[in-house]
């Protein structure tokens, strides 16, 4: 009985290590497109399920819902702590290990070999671009069901109502990889390859002498020729589609240097990275959009990629015959890189995470060796153990201290620069980062250097421009701030970013009368999300027109249902409007998101006051008062209301209208909410 839970537990220890070894993780905070993600969340925070998968409809979203779905899930749990996000990397991450452990299980007999395989799988350096990037999420979801497709897929030796049952588990795994991320397109190459090699992998485990390869091999082209056809064809028809509905660039736009010649030569230049980063992963970098081009096959880095290449499928088809663990896994990893190696060109050339699925084929081959070794003499059994245990080791450390970079934005976006200097996507995200903690010049500093290093026409040019244009406009430099704006509306006079700052900076000047149509506008257009609905409520305000400002702070709340500005502005509508219960819904709404928000907290007290509710209005003002005490000054520019005296009876009065919050090209985010969910 003991033996038959080896295999087992040695399945949940690799699960439990591969956890353990990424669990500062859950430290970790936001960079790049996961700040992308959190801003706008219009892709997955949405209220019913058909709403995801109808994405197509959402230019800013490619067509993967299985992914959005389970950050929606997330979004019901977790609400906006992050934490919940990066637990849920951690977790897929554990069973993805356990299923890999299996997978790996069905050809290596030992299982001590198939679990520390696993293990150097899973805690690989290399992951924390899957595992601790919330964005990563895709990678994950599609590992997981890649490998239960390829686990739950017919055995021959099976009846037949369990191999139609495994058939259609196989097939639902397939599909919901395939809506997690198109990387799943080539599920029916890889099961083609096991079905073939299976035979020759189990003989070879058990020592037995394995059959000539091509028997089976023709046998499985023949048995699963049409199918395999048919859902290849159809993953590619997917696959396409998913890109044209993602907005993908065009290919010619992604073509890698001048010619075909350099595009190949750089290919195998990123093969080359590849290769470094599996054998010593010590740089590892966030970001690979400055990666130089290679000039041709004389370059170091493209001579290496086109040795590495070679290993793969001439080793692969030669190992066949003599080693068809070895040769499986290196065919393997060939084929699950097919979609993203850039031979046909797409919008990103290489990236860390491209690297998780694939490197389950490398696992194969770790995993037999340790066998060979394990059944040969106790003294390779104790090197081939003492080996392990010092990559898994410095695995570890490294992951660890790599898991550090992602906790900063600023620090992330740094070891990207280290890397590639020319980086214009790392400073166009450290000048983010430094406009969302109001270190404005350094922001404008950065920004500058984006411009120096970027061509007229190319697309971080004129987000430059944007950026720039904002934070000269939070300075109230009206003028440098309308430089920038018309770099950008000179080629694009309708250029929806940059009419809605005009906007907002006439506004200031008290020219919003101006503008209130280019607002109402914009109102129509959707990737703007919940900003501009929210931009046009308050320029309403300021003119006094409260009833045609309530309507544009529902459009924003009906996008953006916690937003804790908008929910906030529409309770001073409310306000405004007689609209007492209202009003006063709103700000418990906002309340309830951030208990300490003290402004939304007087707001309350008057309006509880106004209802008759008088101790309860005193007990407000009091405690707004202790968390803020500037706020009894009368007049004081964060106050709407004359605030009582905490001695006083809470009676308060009206007074100025409010002020609306100066430009930002990021959309202004809900404060950080209370660890409670809402109901």
């Amino acid at each position: 009985m003991q033996s038959s839970r080896i295999p087992l537990l040695a399945g949940i220890l690799a699960a439990f290590l591969a956890v353990l070894t990424f669990q500062s993780a859950l430290d970790a905070g936001l960079a790049f497109d996961d700040l992308i993600f959190w801003r706008d969340t219009s892709c997955w925070r949405v209220d019913t399920w058909g709403e995801i998968l109808s994405l197509p409809n959402i230019n800013a979203c490619s067509y993967r819902p299985v992914r959005y779905m389970s950050l929606a899930v997330d979004y019901r749990i977790w609400g906006r702590e992050i934490y919940g996000y990066h637990l849920t990397n951690l977790l897929l991450h554990g069973l993805t290990t356990f299923l890999v452990y299996n997978l790996i299980r069905r050809v290596i007999r030992d299982p001590r070999a198939a679990a520390i395989g696993t293990i150097l799988w899973a805690i690989h350096p290399v992951h924390t671009d899957t595992v601790t990037y919330m964005s990563g999420r895709r990678d994950l979801l599609v590992t997981l069901f890649y490998v239960a497709a390829l686990l739950a897929a017919p055995q021959p030796s099976q009846g037949t109502a369990r191999k139609w049952f495994g058939g259609l588990v196989a097939a639902c795994c397939f599909l919901l990889g395939m809506f997690s991320k198109e990387m799943a397109a080539t599920v029916p190459a890889t099961l083609l390859l096991m079905v073939a090699l299976a035979p020759m992998m189990t003989a070879a485990s058990n020592g037995m002498a394995f059959p000539s390869p091509w028997r089976p091999i023709l046998s499985a082209v023949y048995r699963f020729f049409i199918p395999i056809v048919i859902v290849t064809a159809a993953s590619i028809i997917f696959v396409l589609w998913a890109v044209k509905v993602g907005h993908v660039t065009q290919i010619s736009q992604n073509i890698r240097g001048n010619s075909l010649h350099t595009h190949v030569a750089t290919v195998m230049a990123a093969y080359g990275r590849y290769a470094e980063l599996i054998v010593y992963p010590a740089r590892l970098v966030g970001d690979y959009s400055a990666f130089p081009n290679a000039t041709g096959f004389s370059d170091p880095r493209a001579i290496v990629g086109l040795a590495f290449v070679g290993l793969v499928w001439l080793g692969g088809l030669l190992a066949v015959s003599r080693a068809p663990i070895v040769a499986f896994g290196l065919l393997f990893f060939g084929v699950t890189m097919l979609p993203v190696s850039h031979i046909i060109p797409h919008h990103e050339l290489l990236a860390e995470h491209y690297l998780y699925l694939p490197l389950i084929g490398l696992a194969f081959i770790v995993a037999r060796g340790l066998e060979l070794a394990f059944a040969a003499t106790p003294r390779r059994a104790l090197i081939a153990l003492t080996i392990s245990a010092l990559v898994a080791g410095g695995y570890g450390a490294r992951v660890q201290a790599r898991n550090k970079d992602f906790a900063d934005p600023v620090a992330f976006a740094a070891r990207v620069l280290e890397a590639f200097p020319t980086s214009q996507r790392a400073r166009l995200q450290l000048a983010m980062e430094y406009r969302s903690r109001n270190q404005l010049d350094e922001a404008i500093r950065v920004l500058g250097q984006v411009l120096s290093l970027a061509k007229s026409g190319e697309d971080s040019f004129y987000v430059a421009h944007m950026n720039l244009a904002n934070s000269y406009a939070l300075l109230k430099k009206f003028d440098l701030a309308e430089e920038h704006l018309r770099q950008i509306l000179k080629p694009f006079p309708n250029h929806p970013e940059a009419l809605r700052v005009i906007a907002l900076i006439r506004v200031e000047q008290g020219r919003g009368e101006e503008v209130v149509d280019i607002l109402k506008h914009l109102c129509t257009v959707p990737r703007l999300g919940a900003q501009v609905p929210l931009d046009t409520a308050i320029t309403l305000i300021r003119l006094g027109r409260y009833a045609e400002a309530e309507t544009y702070a529902e459009k924003a709340l009906s996008r953006d249902a916690e937003n804790n500005y908008a929910l906030f502005q529409s309770g001073i509508i409310a306000m405004r409007l007689g609209n007492l219960p209202k009003a006063k819904a709103r700000f418990e709404r906002v309340l309830f998101f951030n208990p300490t928000d003290a402004v939304a907290m007087i707001r309350l007290a008057y309006v509880e006051g106004k209802m008759g509710r008088v101790q309860v209005a005193n007990a407000l003002a009091q405690e707004a008062l202790r968390l803020r005490p500037e706020l009894a000054q009368k007049n004081h520019p964060d106050m709407e209301v004359e605030v009582a005296r905490p001695e006083g009876s809470g009676a308060v009065a009206p007074a100025q209208q409010p002020t609306a919050a100066p430009p930002s090209a990021a959309p202004a985010g809900p404060a950080k909410p209370a660890k409670r969910r809402a109901p």
